[in-house]
């Protein structure tokens, strides 16, 4: 059988033609209604098979020109359109002639019997639907005018609804890209984190292993020099201007490399904190007067009378305070005043704050500066606040710091009080 298919949408109308051709039919598919027309009358098919919306010319307009030409209307004419259609728009096709009507979508077997009996029917002159009658001719232009604008209206919603949905779906896929890009750039910083961690865990191994057999070989060469100097300042009774300056330069320097070489011992070799009660006021102290603060600089000791003891290591605590402090008098090379602050924050942790009114720190700099044998000073080698930080954290506690450019810097070290005196 030769088949006319008429199907504005392009994907529908190819699907429908290999369907159709999948059983046995010749198919020829135009794609609106005044095509269709123009083809019937030359090719002459055997039924015709449209949607409603198709460009150029409707289907109920082509329905109705389609039984006014005489060598057209005893071929059968089918109705396959969607299913935002309604009854009424169903009751209209037949008035018009239409010999069937059938809804997307559809089996295909299901429509090829349709085809097959509007044929039959048509061939043996059997009337298409006789429950329907024609339509009065004064009729048609007012009812096509209605059935088609309400095909028209609920095809634009049907449209909108569509869009609408798109328009989610568009932006579901938005924001799921947007979380994936999240994820993988957090994955590939995690990633890269890590490598960096590895990379700097196997330096650090190297170093403390360089650090402890350097650290202990060159104590006992510094011990000499700094008993030579001492044995110098002894014996020459009044020395030139000159060799008391050297003598003192001598014994600054011995004083440093020794501070580098506690650095690297203590990064070598960290053992755990061995814990008894302590006296914060006193560990501060301590710390304090270990320290060379140059007259430019003053010192003020802030610290309740009631803090209560803590359970720590004295001397690693000590060397927490030593290292920040040594860090703040070297920040305020043109003087300045470095304050000390301790103070118990509820029952259960201290807080201790080293501020000096140096120089500051860049923004770019904090999060980088407990890293291991990172330093921005021309002297010193990075070990002093990597050191403190690691002691801290050993003893259950957090140390952070605050800083502003041209203010200055303060350090916070907060330790857990642990047992108390009464416990």
């Amino acid at each position: 059988m030769k088949v006319l298919v008429a199907e504005g949408d392009e994907d529908s109308r190819n699907l429908l033609v290999k369907q159709l051709q999948i059983y046995g039919h010749e198919v020829i598919g135009v794609s609106n209604g005044a095509e269709a027309l123009e083809k019937a009358l030359k090719e002459k098919p055997e039924i015709l098979v449209t949607d409603i919306l198709v460009p150029h010319m409707d289907g109920f307009l082509l329905c109705h020109l389609w039984k006014q030409i005489e060598q057209l209307r005893p071929i059968p004419f089918i109705f396959y359109t969607s299913s935002y259609t309604s009854d009424e728009d169903r009751q209209f096709a037949l008035s018009l002639g239409a010999n069937a009507w059938v809804s997307k979508p559809t089996d295909p077997e299901k429509l090829v019997q349709v085809i097959m009996e509007a044929y039959e029917k048509a061939k043996s002159g059997l009337p298409s639907s006789p429950e329907v009658a024609p339509l009065e001719p004064s009729m048609y232009f007012n009812e096509y005018s209605k059935r088609l604008g309400t095909v028209l209206d609920k095809k634009v919603a049907k449209l909108e609804e569509e869009v609408a949905e798109r328009k989610r779906v568009v932006e579901e896929l938005q924001r799921h890209r947007e979380r994936l890009e999240k994820l993988v750039e957090q994955r590939t910083k995690e990633l890269e984190d890590t490598r960096e961690q590895l990379e700097l865990n196997e330096r650090l191994a190297v170093l403390g292993q360089l650090a402890s057999g350097v650290g202990h070989e060159l104590r006992n060469p510094l011990g000499a020099i700094k008993n030579a100097a001492y044995f110098l300042n002894m014996v020459i009774e009044e020395p030139e201007e000159e060799v008391k300056e050297t003598l003192e330069i001598l014994e600054q320097e011995v004083v440093a490399s020794e501070r580098v070489i506690s650095s690297l011992l203590d990064f070598a070799s960290q053992k755990p904190p061995i814990l008894r009660k302590v006296d914060l006021k006193d560990v501060v102290n301590k710390a304090l007067s270990g320290i060379n603060v140059p007259g430019n600089v003053e010192v003020v000791s802030q610290i309740d009378e009631a803090l209560p003891e803590v359970i720590a290591d004295p001397d690693q605590l000590g060397q927490v305070f030593t290292n920040i402090a040594y860090n703040a008098v070297q920040a305020m090379p043109e003087g300045g005043r470095l304050a000390v602050e301790c103070q118990a924050s509820g029952s259960e942790k201290v807080i201790i704050s080293i501020t000096d009114t140096g120089v500051g720190i860049p923004a770019e700099v904090l999060p980088k500066l407990f890293e291991p044998l990172f330093t921005t000073r021309a002297k010193g080698i990075g070990l002093g606040l990597a050191v403190a930080k690691t002691l801290v954290e050993g003893h259950g506690g957090t140390i952070e710091v605050q800083s502003e450019m041209g203010q200055g810097t303060t350090f916070t070290v907060i330790l857990p009080l642990g047992m108390r005196e009464d416990d």
